[in-house]
């Protein structure tokens, strides 16, 4: 009997403007952001106070992975697009539900600069599993190659001739 009473009195529900304390704890701190959202008791408020961890969380991303796990729906989406941009690693876009393609389109964005020749960055284009004939995916890939001053006219040897044609003029008015 008395257990019962120690156990029940441990078990204090937190008023909204005291979760509400804890959610913005969470917010300065989102390297203990787990443990402090852990305390609250409503579902939704909880998931938002993770989410806002995830996303304050910076350089540590095996503690975001566990966060973005940790959420549902969009919330869920969203954190492991950020955390894919942030890490530069497509595996977290496959867990991105409806943002799939945007994240692999920022990645391919993100990364391109990098790349020189064209063949690479085709390459590059088939690991994120990118259509380079897709108009979205082709204007970054080819926005990307002709920002590079040493680009020639490969337009021929693209998979979409055309849509590289009309951005290397744009690409080279804009330079201009």
């Amino acid at each position: 009997m008395i257990f019962s009473q120690l156990l029940f009195s441990c078990q204090t529900t937190l008023s909204l403007s005291e979760e509400l304390v804890l959610v913005e704890q969470a917010k300065r701190n989102p390297s203990n952001g787990l443990e402090i959202c852990s305390q609250i008791s409503a579902p939704k408020i909880k998931e938002e106070c993770l989410s806002i961890t995830a996303h304050h969380l910076k350089n540590n991303p095996s503690t975001k992975e566990h966060l973005c796990k940790e959420l549902s729906g969009s919330l869920q989406s969203e954190c492991f697009f950020e955390l894919a941009e942030e890490v530069q690693d497509a595996k977290y876009c496959l867990l991105a539900g409806d943002f799939i393609m945007d994240c692999r389109l920022h990645i391919l964005e993100a990364q391109c600069g990098r790349y020189q020749k064209f063949s690479a960055l085709l390459s590059l284009t088939e690991s994120l599993d990118l259509d380079p004939k897709h108009p979205n995916v082709g204007n970054i890939l080819y926005g990307c190659f002709f920002s590079h001053p040493q680009a020639k006219d490969i337009c021929s040897q693209t998979p979409d001739p055309r849509q590289c044609s009309n951005i290397q003029k744009r690409q080279l008015g804009s330079h201009r």
